[in-house]
């Protein structure tokens, strides 16, 4: 009997160890997709801030032409 519950608990604490490993691994991976998130993010907020600023200057060269023209 004590053989049989200590292989019982045994196999319990395989199975933690063996849940808390995929657990561990599963949160890394989450930690590198946020990482690679907050770095794509980044480059899209730079490319919309990159553009906007070309149709400012783009705009403000076609105010100057149409001022010229006129």
């Amino acid at each position: 009997m004590s053989k049989d519950l200590f292989k019982y608990f045994k196999n319990i604490e395989t199975s933690i160890v063996n849940c808390i490993g995929r657990i561990s691994n599963a949160l890394e991976q989450i930690d590198t997709i946020s990482e690679q998130v907050s770095v794509g993010s980044s480059q899209v907020s730079n490319g919309a801030q990159n553009l906007a600023q070309g149709a400012t200057e783009q705009a403000s060269s076609v105010e100057t032409l149409s001022s010229s023209i006129n």
